[in-house]
């Protein structure tokens, strides 16, 4: 019974070289930009694993998962976000996620995530973290905009723009 993982991201370049390196290690692999192209793919094939996105553009990963479950409940589903939260890491397991993981990441982590069989091992991120995931979250939701942002973090410029050249550690 040959390994088949789905892809759900709307990220064209992660999701294009993550693609590759599942096939690079015999994995079948299929790809989806959207929550209707996952449906889809999952009424018609049945995959082994998938990895979800928790933001797709508009969409809710989490609102996808049950759906994806529901067409295959045999489906281990590792939940992936570039915003990681504790309440959306429980969150997500609670929905019937099988692990959660925040990026950046890579194919062997999320290989190895799939093999471990106690998915109650998350890494409870640093204050940093946390406080990087968020101010990155508001920038991108102000399309990049440094002075909107500091303003809706009722924060000075400056004072974030000091805070972003200090990566917390777990990114370095």
């Amino acid at each position: 019974n040959k390994d088949s993982i789905l892809i759900i991201d709307d990220d064209l370049t992660f999701r294009k070289r993550l693609a590759k390196a599942f096939r690079e290690r015999s994995i079948d692999t299929f790809e989806a930009s959207n929550s209707k192209g996952a449906i889809e793919l999952c009424a018609d094939i049945i995959f082994n694993k998938a990895v979800l996105d928790l933001r797709i553009k508009d969409e809710s990963g989490l609102e996808l998962l049950p759906k994806l479950l529901e067409l295959n409940p045999d489906l281990k589903v590792l939940v992936l976000t570039g915003y990681g939260t504790i309440s959306t890491a429980v969150q997500s397991l609670k929905l019937g996620a099988f692990n959660y993981l925040t990026k950046p990441t890579d194919a062997d982590t999320i290989l190895n995530s799939f093999n471990n069989t106690n998915n109650q091992d998350l890494q409870v991120p640093t204050l940093d973290q946390v406080e990087w995931d968020y101010i990155n979250r508001v920038i991108d939701e102000n399309n990049g905009n440094i002075s909107k942002a500091s303003k809706k973090l009722g924060i000075h410029r400056r004072s974030l723009q000091r805070k972003l050249a200090k990566t917390p550690d777990l990114i370095k």
